[in-house]
């Protein structure tokens, strides 16, 4: 992508007072916790001891609802809601209201949608299959059945799906397979593609960053590009300066993606800035696969990382390393998606609800802004005790509102 106006920021800081930092998830704590789904009303009050507020306290009115997916084995997956009115209660179950669909309790991936209110899941019974619904699962319609054995020798385990800009096409794909899936929401086209869907660039004939998928042989062609019409376009032309990147989501208009290149470093591309680095980068302590999402509000203001400040002391402290010395950690942050300028990270009001030190917790779960961008949904850890809290940004008192772990998780408004 040409890079005509690059931006450096400083770290500014709006929040002060961080003053620990947790495992890394390389500790990894999923070899120590069951996660077998938890009771539908499961809740931990008797297990913690922090100052809570209650979800019925002016501090504490969070709208929209909660949707959970925690990925089960041999079908046990559990899908469904936090109630809009009960932030304190467990999940209430969702199901299909059509027969003859298969629901998210049998899915072996799940991604939903960044602003449109849907959930895209693939099931394998004996074809893998990805479905599209709307998140109450009322409307569920099959996209795709893989019939051809397109997928064929792929573990089910390690397949990842993503939404496209402005969630009008998914990709399936799978960390280091040399064959993917993308589907049109709108065409309802499908391309197997023999390659990678990992640059961004501008489109052909417009300034719109979008991203490209290269093939695998990457000599004359095709190639193929995502935009914002949900359509997949195709082009005899590679990408002019692309960047390769290992993560990426586009903001809700389509206009600007937020990336991680190969340095593992986060920029913003696209817009009236051009490219904006960001003060933040991803460490070396966890596979690709396992760093929890990137998003954005969906007023498009904010963004969400788990991500390492390069200025130390923002994430809760350093912990001593092997040899004694002393090593960073990511924590999840909120930074202000036009300047880059960090405005919320884990600090002392959400160490004083959990009653323990941020550097026992391990946050490396999923999180999601709220959709007006004043809070934030965490899951976390310390064994045996596991959390699910929304914290105010504005350091008001965290309300804890589930019981258990969550794999993915999405805040979306009422009504949705």
């Amino acid at each position: 992508m040409a890079r005509l106006v690059r931006v450096i920021l400083p770290l500014a800081l709006a929040i002060a007072g961080c003053s620990s930092e947790y495992p890394s998830r390389s500790q990894d704590i999923e070899s120590t916790v069951d996660h077998t789904p938890g009771p539908p009303t499961q809740t931990v009050g008797a297990t913690t001891s922090g100052p809570f507020a209650s979800a019925s306290s002016p501090t504490g009115q969070p709208t929209g609802a909660l949707y959970v997916w925690n990925e089960g084995s041999e079908g046990n997956s559990e899908y469904g809601r936090l109630a809009t009115d009960r932030f304190n209660i467990g999940v209430d179950g969702v199901h299909p209201q059509v027969e003859t669909a298969l629901g998210p309790d049998h899915a072996v991936a799940l991604a939903f949608s960044r602003y449109s209110g849907q959930v895209a899941y693939l099931t394998q019974s004996d074809d893998l299959q990805l479905w599209i619904a709307d998140s109450e699962l009322l409307e569920v319609a099959n996209a795709w059945t893989d019939s051809s054995n397109w997928m064929a020798g792929v573990p089910p385990d390690v397949l990842d799906i993503s939404w496209g800009p402005a969630d009008k096409s998914v990709i399936v794909s799978s960390p280091g397979a040399n064959h993917l899936l993308v589907y049109s929401l709108s065409s309802r086209e499908v391309l197997q593609w023999r390659g990678s869907c990992d640059q961004v660039a501008e489109a052909p004939r417009s300034a719109e960053p979008v991203l490209w998928c290269i093939p695998s042989d990457d000599q004359n062609g095709p190639y193929a590009f995502l935009d914002s019409t949900g359509d997949i376009q195709t082009s005899t032309s590679r990408p002019i300066e692309p960047t390769r990147v290992t993560d990426w989501v586009f903001s809700p208009d389509a206009t600007r993606i937020l990336i991680v290149d190969e340095d593992r470093s986060l920029m913003l591309v696209g817009g009236d800035s051009g490219v904006v680095d960001l003060p933040v980068t991803r460490g070396t302590t966890a596979s690709e696969w396992e760093w929890p999402a990137l998003s954005w509000s969906r007023d498009g203001r904010v963004i969400l990382v788990f991500a390492t400040p390069h200025v130390p002391g923002v994430c809760p402290p350093a912990a001593s390393g092997p040899m004694g010395e002393v090593q960073e950690r990511p924590c999840w942050l909120v930074l202000d998606a036009a300047s880059g300028e960090i405005l919320w990270f884990p600090g002392e009001a959400l160490e004083h609800a959990l009653g323990t030190t941020l550097d026992r917790v391990n946050m490396g779960y999923a999180a999601s802004i709220s959709p007006d961008g004043v809070s934030v949904a965490l899951f976390m850890a310390e064994l045996p005790i596991r959390w699910g809290i929304v914290a105010p940004m504005d350091g008001s008192p965290p309300i804890q509102v589930y019981g258990w772990l969550a794999d993915v998780v999405s805040w979306q408004p009422a009504g949705d």
